[in-house]
């Protein structure tokens, strides 16, 4: 992994809803608090709709995105994270990838790692015998 630098930064919005391309998602908007920089976080898919059945079909790692989003931030709602604090970890240089952010605290806030709870959500519905897109036992 490349070497990550840390950066204070601002919640200013975070989105939950089915943009233009029909899949449910979930971003986060951040603002730097030096240098003036905005940067979104986030982007994977909580579902999306079956183009044969029109049917909407939830993935299992969207609510354990926001339930680990959540208790990261110690709030109750989505809502009540613009205007928190956070550290960004991203690899050095001009705009890149955040690695993940993480919770302002006195010894060491807690982390939230998008990726991180996405795979291990698949590795558990993987020890269960089921996957992402199929929820039923095989």
């Amino acid at each position: 992994m490349a070497e990550l630098e840390r950066e204070l930064a601002k919640i200013s919005s975070v989105f939950l809803g089915i943009e233009d391309h029909g899949i449910l998602t979930m971003s986060i908007s951040l603002v730097g608090i030096e240098g003036g920089w905005g940067q979104g976080y986030g982007g994977h898919s909580f579902g999306h709709t079956d183009s044969k059945t029109g049917e909407f079909i939830g993935h299992p790692s969207g609510s354990e995105m926001i339930h680990a989003l959540i208790d990261t931030f110690n709030v109750e709602r989505l809502e009540q994270l613009k205007g928190k604090y956070c550290w960004v970890w991203r690899e050095k240089g001009f705009m890149s990838v955040i690695e993940y952010i993480q919770a302002l605290g006195e010894i060491g806030g807690k982390i939230y790692d998008e990726q991180k709870v996405v795979d291990d959500c698949l590795k558990r519905l993987k020890t269960r015998g089921m996957s992402l897109w199929k929820f039923e036992d095989d």
